[in-house]
């Protein structure tokens, strides 16, 4: 039989699964950072497109410059252009200066003038000569500032002019339009915060609906076949809300058939009541609840502790479990009208309450266990985990003690068709035995009968003197077949059961009858005596049963007084008989002065066991053979 291991109720992956969890959560966080790291530049370099256009168009720096005069330019250095090396930075920059005048260069160091720097160009687009103004720098952090800025302060743009193809200046913003880059700034700001805002969301949509979810799932399954299913806790998904449920109809089932392995393992007819039964049936069971479920502690309380002063409960609990409850604790909450399944123990009032207020109240649950239709016994449990998770928890607990309510009945219809069984073969030996017994009997009364009568015609001739002795003795021997005759038709009365015959009867002359035929039967030191009284108590019945039932109970009752009387004499044995009507009843008593009614330790039976007298095969020894009251 698989034993269910104990396991935390939160779920842990495994090392590779928790692992390969932590990579792709790491890779999903990667790669939203990444995501956002390219966005980021695009959205930057739009903004250097946009803020460019409105310098170009409301700006228009290319009007701030000077007429340019490329006709006075020299032919030879614009031949010497094609090829970069055959040319001095000296010689360029006096045909630059040439060709387009002082005031240009003027332009470019006004510190209102956005432009910074001057490029010549070749056909090839290659740069041939640069100059820059000297407050260049100055100029731009004058007029790229973080206001009108969103990532980078470097904003600088090229211009040419048509009449000037090979000529490209170099501008950063204009402060012709400071106040529309800052808005366009403000603008683009808000653009960030919005597809920052939606990248991460939709990254944590996908972690907490997907990866996280699958990551919980995947560690849980992770664990080993044998071991119990993990519980998620604190599920925020469906998927694992869907795999808690999953995983506590796997601990249902698991426990349940381990229960049911427990029972079938056990010999048969067995009631689950006794005390040898605690041992080899309760406490398993029990440990099996407590594994499988993953509960603090388990506990069966009998039925007949809310009877009696003993307290003998049957538990299992971890060792970091204390013993939440006490009997009297206990008895006040069977004492409520309401019995709800979920109750909190409060140590400090030192009672059962229904909601648990106070953060040391600890959960209960509480589910009563019956066999058929008695009740049996209670099954309590202290469960881990949250309010919420109890509450969920609490319907699979409820499940399991349906369970072990028809595991205790179908013990007892076990029980019970053996018992049939048991019946039938007693039945039948019981015809077969007084039909055998009968003949023998009615041969030896014949040849009794044959012997009186030849003593009577002269036959059989004896001698005067030993005749009187004779007749007695053969007068004795055949009131002792007819009362052999007698005690047989009261056990074959017991065949009669399949198919009994009703009557009125008279219970008094019955009990007459019976206890003559008894008191002839036995040699015990027991007085027997009829305390019906006058009046007439009649019931409808079969007499050949109710025969064999007082001679049982006479049987028992004589029993008793000697098991008694072994260890005083006094008071003498005495065994009183009586009947009368009560509710409608007819009912006949047989009390007596001996034991009472004992196990095969010596103790009295109370309670459930006190029952146990009407069943079938009952017997106070060692070994069932009885007929009990059934």
């Amino acid at each position: 039989m698989r034993k269910p291991r104990s396991s935390e109720s939160q779920s842990r992956p495994g090392r590779s699964g928790r692992w390969g969890f932590y990579v792709l959560t790491l890779s999903l966080f990667g790669g939203a950072i990444l995501i956002e790291i390219l966005l980021m530049i695009l959205l930057d370099r739009n903004f250097w497109y946009a803020k460019k256009e409105i310098n170009i168009n409301q700006a228009n720096p290319i009007a701030s410059i000077p007429p340019i005069r490329p006709e006075i330019a020299s032919p030879e250095i614009g031949r010497r252009k094609a090829d970069p090396t055959s040319i001095s930075d000296g010689e360029m920059e006096i045909h630059v200066r040439v060709m387009y005048g002082d005031d240009l260069f003027q332009a470019i160091t006004r510190m209102d003038n956005p432009l910074i720097r001057l490029e010549i160009r070749n056909y090839k687009g290659e740069s041939v000569f640069t100059w820059e103004a000297p407050n260049a720098e100055e100029k731009r952090n004058r007029l790229n500032t973080w206001e009108n800025s969103l990532f980078t302060r470097g904003f600088e743009f090229p211009a040419t002019s048509t009449r000037a193809p090979d000529l490209v200046l170099f501008f950063v913003n204009s402060p012709k339009v400071l106040d529309e880059t800052r808005g366009l700034a403000t603008q683009y700001r808000l653009y960030c915060a919005v597809i920052t805002f939606v990248n991460f969301l939709v990254v944590f949509l996908i972690y907490r609906g997907g990866l996280r979810p699958l990551g919980q799932i995947a560690g849980a399954l992770s664990h080993p076949p044998e071991e119990t299913p993990p519980i998620i806790t604190s599920p925020r998904h469906e998927a694992e809300r869907a795999y808690n449920v999953l995983a506590r109809n796997t601990r249902l089932v698991r426990t349940h058939s381990s229960m049911t392995d427990h029972w079938e393992n056990l010999d048969e007819g067995k009631l689950l009541s006794s005390v040898e039964d605690r041992e080899i049936f309760w406490k398993p069971v029990l440990e099996t609840i407590r594994t499988g479920m993953s509960y603090r502690s388990v506990y069966w309380i009998p039925a007949v502790c809310l009877e009696s002063e003993e307290w003998e409960t049957v538990g299992v609990r971890d060792d970091r479990d204390i013993r939440l409850f006490d009997r009297e604790v206990f008895l006040a909450y069977c004492r409520r009208g309401k019995s709800p399944s979920l109750m909190w123990f409060d140590p400090e009032r030192d009672e059962l309450v229904e909601e648990g207020a106070s953060v040391e109240t600890r959960p209960w649950f509480i589910s009563k266990i019956f066999q058929k239709e008695k009740l049996s016994g209670f099954l309590v449990a202290t469960p881990k985990g949250s309010r919420d998770s109890c509450r969920l928890e609490l319907p699979y607990f409820e499940t399991l003690a349906q369970y072990l309510s028809q595991i205790l009945t179908r013990s007892l219809e076990r029980s019970e068709q053996l018992d049939r069984e048991r019946f039938e073969v007693s039945i039948d030996l019981s015809a077969s035995m007084g039909h055998d017994l009968t003949n023998i009997l009615a041969t030896g009364k014949l040849e009794l009968e044959t012997l009186k009568t030849a003593f009577k015609r002269g036959i059989v001739q004896v001698p005067d003197e030993k005749r009187p002795m004779v007749e007695a003795a053969v007068e004795g021997l055949r009131n002792t077949t007819v009362l052999l005759q007698e005690v047989v038709n009261v056990y074959r009365a017991f065949s009669f059961t399949r198919e009994p015959r009703f009557e009125v009867m008279e219970l008094s002359e019955t009990i007459g009858e019976v206890m003559e035929l008894y008191r002839h039967s036995t040699s015990r030191p027991v007085t027997y005596e009829n305390v019906s009284g006058e009046q007439k108590v009649e019931a409808f019945a079969d007499p050949r049963l109710v025969k064999l039932v007082l001679f049982n109970l006479l049987a028992n009752a004589t029993q008793a007084i000697t098991a008694r009387q072994r260890e005083s004499k006094e008071p003498p044995g005495k065994v009183e008989v009586d009947c009368l009507y009560r509710e409608g009843r007819a009912i006949f008593r047989v009390m007596d002065n001996g034991t009472g009614f004992r196990d095969t330790e010596g103790h009295r039976l109370e309670g459930v066991a006190l029952d146990h007298i009407f069943h079938f095969d009952f017997s106070t020894k060692g070994k069932q053979g009885g007929l009990g009251l059934a």
